[in-house]
This record gives C-alpha cells, sequence and structure tokens, in this order.
C-alpha cells in the first residue's frame, strides 16, 4: 500500500476512494477500524487483493515514504464542519482551520510523487478529476467513459451511504454565528498562513 489519501473532514474523502476502488478493483483503508473499505458500505462486485490506498484527516513526516492525494474544499463552504463543531469553540477557537492548513503545510514539503485535487474540480468537472486520479494511481483508465454516464449512479449510491449510516443531513444555510465564524477562520488563515494560502487556496478568496 504506497497510496495516502488525506483531506480535511467532509472533502469529498469518500468519494474518492470510491472512484479509486471501482477502478482499481481493490480496496482502500478506511482511518479507524470502524471506517471500512468503501466497497464493503455500499455493494461494489469485484473489490479484492491488497488495499491501495488508505484514507488520513491528519498526516505527518513519519509517512513521507507514500505517495500523497491530497483533497482540498473550500473551507468556507464546509457547512457540515462550521456550522456542527463538536469541540467547544471558545477553548479551541482555531483548531479547526490549523487542522486543516496542517494537511497543506504537509504537502507543500511532501517528499514523494504528490498530487492535489480541488473538491469543487471533482464535482464540476469529474472526466478530468477522474482522469487525474487514474494517472496518479497508474490505473486503466479504458472504462472512464462509462463511468462518467452512469456517474449520477455512482453518485447516488455513495449518497445513500452517508445519509444512512453516517446521518449527513442535507446542506442548509449558516447560521449568522456560524458566518461569521467562517469569515473569522478566512481571515485566521489568510492572516497566519500566507505563503501556503496564496499558493494554494487564492482560487477561494
Amino acid at each position: 500500500m504506497n497510496y495516502i489519501i488525506a483531506s480535511f473532514p467532509r472533502s469529498g474523502n469518500h468519494w474518492v476512494r470510491y472512484i479509486v476502488e471501482w477502478f482499481s478493483k481493490r480496496p482502500t483503508i478506511g482511518d479507524g477500524k470502524r471506517d471500512l473499505p468503501i466497497y464493503k458500505k455500499v455493494g461494489l462486485k469485484g473489490i479484492s487483493g491488497k488495499p491501495i490506498a488508505k484514507k488520513r484527516h491528519r498526516i505527518d513526516e513519519s509517512m513521507h515514504d507514500k505517495k500523497l492525494l491530497l483533497i482540498v474544499r473550500n473551507f468556507m463552504e464546509n457547512k457540515d464542519i462550521i456550522d456542527h463543531q463538536t469541540i467547544d469553540y471558545e477553548a479551541h477557537k482555531y483548531h479547526l482551520p490549523d487542522v486543516y492548513m496542517g494537511l497543506i503545510e504537509q504537502y507543500d514539503v511532501w517528499p514523494e510523487d504528490k498530487i492535489i485535487l480541488y473538491y469543487e474540480d471533482l464535482m464540476d468537472d469529474p472526466f478530468e478529476s477522474i482522469m487525474s486520479i487514474l494517472e496518479f494511481f497508474k490505473i486503466d483508465s479504458d472504462n472512464v467513459l462509462n463511468f462518467i454516464n452512469d456517474i449520477d449512479i455512482h453518485r447516488h449510491n455513495m449518497m445513500s451511504y452517508y445519509m444512512s449510516f453516517m446521518g449527513i443531513r442535507s446542506r442548509t444555510e449558516l447560521t449568522e454565528e456560524a458566518a461569521n465564524r467562517a469569515v473569522e477562520y478566512k481571515d485566521y488563515i489568510i492572516n497566519n498562513y500566507p505563503e501556503l494560502s496564496k499558493k494554494y487556496l487564492s482560487r477561494y478568496y
């Protein structure tokens, strides 16, 4: 297992793992014992062999011998995270943006093969994003058009699992408190990580 699929929570990690498993016919490992391979969650057929990649929400120097795919999503649009924090906001005020930027810090210095994939591109232009994933993983892309033609079915399979087993709710507008928090987070990221935010996040600001 030479690959890591890393992301901040709610950034499309499950969807990328689904794509990798569907095309490679090999399982991916979750970040924890309860996080099973995708094929076991959604019923993908024909998946076997040694795991091809491991999901991570945090990465560090001990993993630098692996190839890294980092998924980045606009932090300000990640409503599930900003609006429903599970830690005390005042006690850990900038914990979430620090974790988010910690992934980008590691990506920036990662010595092995690496690729950054933006969640918005994956959703808006799936063909190009999927081709980039397959090229990075050295997976045959012969069936990519078939996958794209059925992409709504595949997305439904993945989202059905999320909605029924993980309790993910449909997106709603941010509360006023959370919207203010999002602006505060944005300012914090720009002021405390100026070079990284300009290098990797300028599309969002």
